[in-house]
């Protein structure tokens, strides 16, 4: 039973330490936000933050991926209800650039994550969460002779590396809603060229 106690304590500290941080973090981005802020605001101590976390970089990092999953669950309810695999990849990239007007997400996910992380970790985990769900989509539209087979590869980092620009041109246009309405626009204007037309 103590040990169930200590295991909702533990639960309750990280959760309150991420909520803290994440409204922070997303008001004034991560530079600008000390530990001491974080911990005084969660009514907690830096000796929790570095138990927990490892100190501010690694709540950064929870917290990163804390609205990566969110995103993800979004995009994933909007692939199961689609109606067809052609019809699902395409809303699935949809829903991610409607995230990318979300602030959270701007600031944390697209704006500090490459350079608290680093680019080449904020890659790396942009390919955990993206690169490999896309390109188990192109296969699968491949093998329902829905694109081409050959080449996936180099597709697949090419529609990723798109998204991603315009996940970042939405994030950082004065007026974001109208940003990702052209988004949209061009990426099914991608999409239409390369579906139901193999090369031959």
């Amino acid at each position: 039973m103590g040990e169930n106690k200590h295991v909702l304590r533990s639960a309750q500290t990280q959760a309150r330490l991420l909520e803290v941080a994440r409204a922070l973090f997303v008001a004034r981005g991560y530079q600008q936000v000390s530990a001491e802020e974080i911990v005084q605001q969660a009514g907690l101590t830096r000796g929790a933050l570095y138990h927990h976390f490892d100190g501010k970089d690694g709540l950064f990092k929870a917290l990163y991926d804390q609205l990566q999953c969110e995103v993800t669950t979004r995009i994933n309810a909007a692939y199961d209800a689609a109606p067809d695999p052609l019809s699902a990849f395409r809303v699935s990239c949809h829903v991610w650039l409607e995230a990318c007007t979300d602030r959270e997400v701007q600031q944390v996910v697209l704006i500090d994550a490459p350079n608290v992380l680093s680019w080449e970790a904020w890659r790396a985990a942009d390919a955990e969460y993206s690169l490999g769900d896309i390109r188990e989509c192109l296969h699968g539209l491949s093998e329902q002779g829905m694109i081409a087979h050959d080449g996936l590869d180099a597709l697949t980092h090419l529609l990723v590396g798109g998204m991603n620009e315009m996940a970042l041109y939405i994030a950082r246009a004065p007026d974001a809603h109208t940003a990702l309405a052209d988004a949209k626009r061009w990426l099914d204007v991608v999409l239409d060229g390369i579906m139901n037309k193999p090369r031959k």
